[in-house]
């Protein structure tokens, strides 16, 4: 398996060109690249939001979840991310002032998805009348969250409803983290360029 997924990233990513030149400008190479304009062409389909077919997908699923959890779009596929994000109300903790949103990304390179869960601290904002809190540090992705039996629940049920209504099956999760040494693209530079990079984000994000 892990070959086949291989070999789509390196449909996507040209190998051995650096995204950045030696003078931290974008390398003229890789933008010449089919590889890169492969992706180009992909992600510039992802920003037609009504004729999309993933976004299309991730609607039907948003609309389906939002029947039994508080669940969001908080996509940013019109700045280079390679995937639709829906993130769930999450968990908080007001004695700790923690929050844990969990989010669900949908590759638009392959019919693949990967859940996971942030934990950000809070402290209390005084300097605004809109929010009581802002942000103090973010951690994540947290290691082994389905293994609480609160969030399996959360987890089980969005990943049902992607069986049911999409053909997106889950990304191998020993693959999301491990290097592709070979590629590279925006600041993530040879050696640092993971899977999770590769199909989805260059980094795991929540919103507020």
């Amino acid at each position: 398996m892990e070959d086949s997924i291989l070999k789509t990233v390196y449909n996507y990513y040209p190998k051995h060109i650096g995204f950045l030149d030696g003078t931290r400008n974008i390398n003229n190479k890789y933008l010449e690249s089919k590889e890169h304009q492969n992706i180009t062409t992909r992600l510039t389909e992802l920003c037609k939001q009504n004729n999309n077919a993933l976004r299309v997908t991730t609607t039907k699923i948003l609309n389906e979840v939002s029947k039994k959890l508080e669940i969001r779009d908080v996509s940013r596929v019109c700045q280079e991310d390679r995937a639709t994000c829906l993130q769930h109300s999450g968990f908080y903790n007001e004695q700790d002032k923690i929050f844990k949103p969990i989010c669900f990304v949908f590759s638009t390179l392959a019919p693949y998805y990967h859940g996971y869960m942030m934990e950000i601290n809070l402290v209390e904002d005084h300097s605004s009348n809109a929010f009581k809190y802002r942000w103090d540090r973010i951690y994540g992705p947290i290691i082994n969250w389905q293994d609480n039996a609160n969030y399996a629940v959360v987890y089980d049920i969005i990943k049902e409803v992607i069986r049911k209504f999409s053909n997106y099956k889950e990304f191998p999760k020993e693959l999301v983290n491990e290097v592709i040494p070979n590629i590279s693209k925006n600041n993530i530079e040879f050696g640092e360029m993971t899977y999770f990079n590769a199909f989805f984000l260059d980094n795991f994000f929540c919103y507020p």
